[in-house]
């Protein structure tokens, strides 16, 4: 085998995979001895300059970049290189091609550092969505479609920030702030802890979202306290806040707003967010296709 021969789909299920479970390679040459060890003589001679212009070097980079969470230009990440003391924060700015991306230090003004792709982590983040349905008397839906006469509203969607601005959703993610994971911390119950703190109780989770199960009246929230006289069913014990309180109660009135929401995890593991789901009751149990244990984290520089 040479530099030139394309990459066998043993290495390069290898590479996912070990993207995928945690196994941390910040360098393309820790990388390439990795592989060598697993799956000896699958590679070439590794030379004294490895050249990241192999094309069988850049596939191997390419499969295991596949397998690492994905990012986008906006998002918190950390770099971690050879030539700094410790791993430093920074937004990802531009992204240049597959292996190569652009970023914005913390504290520091300029055009941005070109960094290689392996050398970057997501910073794990939860960024949420919420629907506002005003009803406004009318007999259309926001749709535009029937609905019983009074009973007829209008609906806004968008990115939620329930910590600045509660009732009110934004068109562009840049303009709300996201829970951001601290340092150190267990990013599984980080993510379930946050996400029942914004929410409340949980609803479902289809891969990339966790749905809240109820549903604000205003000016209440998610999570606030149990509703009283007028508004609760006596003896009742629901909440102003709960899904099936709003429209159990009493015929909405014209201007009455309700809000319902979601949270979306990133930069995290696809194993970390699905321990989170089974944590939530949301999954009875981890899918792990390779039966290695997830959250293990083998960080190679």
């Amino acid at each position: 085998m040479t530099s030139h021969s394309p990459l066998p789909p043993t290495l390069a299920a290898w590479a996912r995979n070990q993207a995928r479970t945690n196994h941390r390679y910040v360098s393309g040459r820790t990388l390439w001895t990795a592989a060598d060890a697993a799956h000896p003589g699958l590679l070439p001679p590794d030379p004294q300059r490895l050249s990241q212009h192999w094309p069988i070097h850049r596939q191997l980079l390419g499969a295991y970049v596949a397998g690492l969470p994905r990012i986008e230009v906006g998002d918190l990440v950390t770099v971690t290189r050879h030539d700094m003391d410790e791993p430093r924060r920074a937004t990802l700015t531009a992204i240049d091609d597959a292996l190569l991306v652009r970023v914005a230090f913390d504290g520091d003004d300029g055009p941005g550092t070109d960094v290689a792709r392996i050398a970057v982590d997501a910073v794990p983040v939860i960024y949420y969505t919420a629907t506002i349905t005003t009803f406004d008397g009318s007999d259309m839906d926001a749709y535009g479609q029937p609905r019983e006469p009074g009973h007829g509203y209008r609906a806004q969607f968008g990115w939620w920030d329930p910590v600045h601005r509660y009732w009110q959703v934004h068109e562009q993610r840049q303009s709300v702030t996201p829970d951001v994971c601290p340092e150190g911390a267990d990013p599984v119950s980080w993510l379930a802890d946050r996400l029942t703190a914004r929410l409340g109780r949980l609803a479902s989770y289809d891969g990339d979202t966790f749905r809240g199960a109820r549903e604000a009246v205003f000016p209440g929230r998610l999570t606030g306290i149990a509703a009283r006289q007028p508004d609760a069913v006596p003896g009742a014990g629901i909440r102003l806040e709960d899904a099936a309180a709003a429209g159990q109660l009493h015929r909405p009135t014209a201007g009455q707003r309700t809000l319902t929401a979601a949270g979306h995890p990133r930069g995290l593991r696809d194993g970390d967010v699905l321990a989170a789901a089974v944590h939530l009751g949301l999954l009875s149990a981890v899918p792990s296709p390779t039966g290695a244990p997830t959250g293990q984290d083998s960080r190679q520089t």
